[in-house]
């Protein structure tokens, strides 16, 4: 069950009871997830994520398209540890995923940056941009960075 809202983007406690012929059955509490939660972006009348932290809380977000290493390496230089990344592909207006950068590397000898994410659909975590995200999304991709927090 998804609780559809605009208010805040955490799981949201019910508690149900059934009752059949007037007489409870049995009574059920648990936590629903929330449409801010669940999806990535608007769908229809429902509030995504991007539409909680850029409208409800104001987050500053810009959009990339990184084609080349350079491009690759002033991005993630732009991003910090827990920034959110929604990915677009170039036919669509609509984002499809969301990972949160939780660590950022230098190669100063290389002059590399590289930033690791982390994501729940498969259960991944510290991907490397550079070696599977990048590549495993699509290199044509548009990537936004939603930043939370005040800066």
């Amino acid at each position: 069950m998804i609780y559809k809202t605009k208010i805040y983007w955490h799981s949201q406690k019910y508690r149900r009871t059934t009752r059949i012929a007037g007489y409870k059955i049995y009574a059920k509490t648990g936590f629903v997830t929330t449409s801010t939660w669940s999806a990535v972006s608007e769908t229809g009348s429902w509030w995504g994520f991007y539409q909680y932290m850029t409208l409800r809380r104001r987050a500053r977000v810009k959009e990339y398209r990184v084609l080349t290493s350079g491009e690759v390496n002033a991005f993630i230089k732009d991003c910090r540890v827990g920034d959110i990344l929604q990915i677009r592909n170039k036919n669509s207006r609509t984002k499809f995923h969301s990972v949160i950068v939780t660590k950022k590397t230098y190669n100063s000898k290389k002059k590399i940056h590289d930033m690791e994410l982390c994501y729940h659909t498969s259960d991944r975590k510290s991907v490397s941009f550079r070696n599977f995200a990048w590549e495993g999304f699509g290199k044509d991709s548009y990537w936004t960075c939603i930043k939370p927090y005040i800066t």
